[in-house]
């Protein structure tokens, strides 16, 4: 457990973690999917610790910037590029292979270019305007929250690719219920910090949901991209909820 975990972290961050204490073998791989809401607490700390050095010398715009700055290089853009494949797959994609081939084609089109100047536009835009005693909580719970939805769609869907071709095929594996739950932990701690984040997790449900529909209605499955994609549309669900309900 103590391999997958900096496995995980390796593999979703840009931590430099020696390559000893890990093992890319297919039976750690298929398993580093599990630790991802833990990475979440990595990934949130680490944002607002950019946004709180930041606000300490300019102001809550600029922090917000930095804070997303800072996101971007420690997790190397991994989902932003899932977010923007799945726009060009999905958005200039017919069929199911031809959405597949777009989305591995590693040219980015008008549709990636667009979403994700929109996902920027709406983190810069919240957390430019968060209340600065609730930021904290909000980003940090906002990243965690996000990131059980790929390890769900993992347990409830089906990979869509037929061949293993994709460097996702080694983590996209079912996971059992047990496995599941374990992956749920850090999200039980929150609730038992704000029982308020209850809203957030169900508003993401919803809009994970309609996702996890989509996708296996136009490709059968999903994909590692598709996993990106959920990751930061829920991220952002997840802000706007919070901000609604403590602005």
């Amino acid at each position: 457990m103590i391999n997958t975990f900096f496995s995980a972290i390796k593999y979703f961050t840009r931590l430099p973690i020696p390559n000893s204490w890990c093992n890319y073998s297919p039976q750690v791989m298929s398993r580093v999917l599990l630790f991802l809401p833990f990475i979440g607490v990595l990934v949130g700390l680490t944002t607002y610790f950019a946004f709180f050095l930041s606000i300490l010398l300019f102001n809550q715009n600029i922090a917000s910037v930095l804070a997303i700055m800072a996101t971007v290089f420690f997790t190397g853009a991994f989902h932003h590029d899932g977010l923007a494949d799945v726009a060009d797959g999905f958005g200039g994609g017919w069929s199911k292979d031809q959405v597949l081939r777009i989305m591995k084609d590693s040219s980015s089109g008008v549709y990636a270019v667009v979403a994700i100047c929109i996902a920027m536009l709406l983190q810069y835009s919240i957390l430019s305007t968060f209340r600065l005693d609730k930021i904290l909580l909000a980003i940090v719970s906002s990243a965690i929250i996000s990131r059980i939805f790929p390890v769900v769609t993992a347990f409830f869907g089906e990979y869509a690719r037929t061949d293993n071709s994709s460097r996702a095929a080694d983590i996209a594996k079912k996971i059992s219920l047990g496995e599941l739950l374990m992956s749920l932990l850090p999200v039980v701690g929150l609730l038992f910090i704000n029982w308020q984040l209850l809203y957030a997790i169900v508003v993401c449900f919803i809009a994970w949901l309609f996702l996890f529909l989509y996708f296996k209605k136009r490709i059968g499955g999903y994909t590692g991209d598709c996993l990106g994609a959920i990751q930061q549309i829920t991220e952002i669900v997840s802000l706007l909820t919070l901000f609604a309900l403590w602005q």
